[in-house]
């Protein structure tokens, strides 16, 4: 109706809790009910009123300290895809709260919907039932909160919406998920990283029979768990993806291909009209020691058919005159010609450079045109 979730309007309101807990303090106009909420029409009766104002009230334990402490929590997502480590959050809280209650806190602040959640305090995994102030928890201390998230896990809240509410249509689950979690389930989906949209994602569970847009549970339906095993070998793997391609990495090796395509350019006889890069650099997946660095060079006024006959005489030429232009500068080993690839030799982390060439086609059916009127031989140069 107003464009935004509630859970949005909370946040910018700063009240870091979820909207079950927003309209339970207001105890006086809402009743919540595990996910159904009803409007308060009835004023209290007169003698439930009498039974409240004649009980004894509980007496504070004098022992009891109440202090109000200021906190940073770095927030952590352990995902099936990869490990993401967002900003880190400013929190006040009570020292009198438990660990599940400010983790319950920071994952409504950080909108994270996983429930499978840890707080740290210097390393030590911190017991949920505990206070803060019996773990050691002053003021400016440094807090570190992780969560984990699985496909495994959204389908269980998934399944536990459906068993509670029965039926639903894809928007009213989505709206069901986004009131108990603080998000929406498209978004859960999307930070898994699997690029899917709610529908075929239920369509695809075995636990849910979907006819049109409705959802209801399949018969026999059972909450998928990921065998430990697995969870830990995934985890391994995500490890050393992250090992393997750094975000630094991968920044360095994309600079020094252009570079290099620069170098080209400038050297080359050569009418280039645009130089396009390629290979695992391109594609943000290469990995040290073999960073699959490729330039495809688009050149104007050569032929569109016959590539394989002038690609072989060309090539040559290019690698001879890029190794005269280019032997004297630093990382630069040489360049030679194969099959109308010209592969160029450095010492950086790019290691050997493929290039590649294609004449200019002015629009996307003339190339299509020509790629038709080739053979399979001929392709494999163009």
């Amino acid at each position: 109706k107003h464009g935004v979730s509630v859970g949005t309007v909370l946040q910018a309101l700063g009240k870091h809790s979820l909207l079950s807990a927003f309209l339970g303090s207001f105890g006086n106009k809402f009743i919540v009910t595990g996910d159904r909420v009803e409007l308060v029409t009835q004023p209290p009766k007169a003698s439930d009123t009498q039974q409240i104002l004649t009980q004894p009230l509980k007496k504070i334990p004098e022992d009891t300290a109440v202090e109000v402490v200021s906190v940073t929590i770095s927030v952590g997502l352990k995902l099936p895809t990869k490990n993401v480590d967002s900003e880190s959050v400013s929190l006040r809280v009570n020292t009198s709260e438990t660990v599940r209650a400010v983790k319950d806190s920071v994952a409504a602040f950080a909108l994270v919907p996983f429930t499978e959640r840890s707080l740290y305090l210097d390393g030590v995994a911190l017991m949920d039932d505990q206070p803060l102030s019996e773990c050691g928890v002053t003021n400016e201390a440094q807090l570190e909160f992780s969560a984990c998230g699985s496909e495994e896990a959204v389908v269980a809240q998934l399944l536990d919406i459906v068993k509670s509410h029965g039926p639903l249509s894809k928007v009213d689950l989505d709206n069901y998920y986004c009131s108990r979690h603080g998000v929406p389930a498209g978004d859960a989906l999307r930070m898994l990283g699997w690029g899917e949209k709610l529908l075929p994602f239920v369509q695809r569970c075995r636990c849910f029979s979907v006819k049109g847009s409705c959802v209801s549970l399949a018969e026999g339906a059972e909450v998928p768990v990921a065998p430990a095993v697995e969870r830990t070998e995934n985890q391994r793997l995500v490890d050393l993806h992250e090992e393997l391609c750094a975000d630094d990495f991968q920044l360095q090796v994309a600079k020094a291909l252009d570079a290099i395509a620069q170098c080209i350019s400038e050297s080359t006889f050569l009418n280039v009209r645009r130089v396009v890069p390629g290979g695992a650099v391109a594609k943000g997946v290469s990995i040290p020691g073999a960073a699959g660095a490729e330039l495809v060079m688009f050149l104007d006024g050569l032929p569109h058919a016959r590539q394989d006959s002038w690609l072989a005489s060309l090539a040559p030429c290019v690698a001879s005159t890029l190794a005269e232009q280019l032997g004297d500068l630093p990382g630069i080993l040489g360049a030679s010609a194969s099959k109308g690839v010209v592969t160029l030799a450095t010492e950086s982390l790019l290691g050997d450079v493929r290039i590649f060439f294609a004449p200019e086609y002015a629009s996307y059916s003339e190339a299509l045109a020509a790629l038709h009127g080739q053979t399979l031989e001929m392709r494999a140069y163009g």
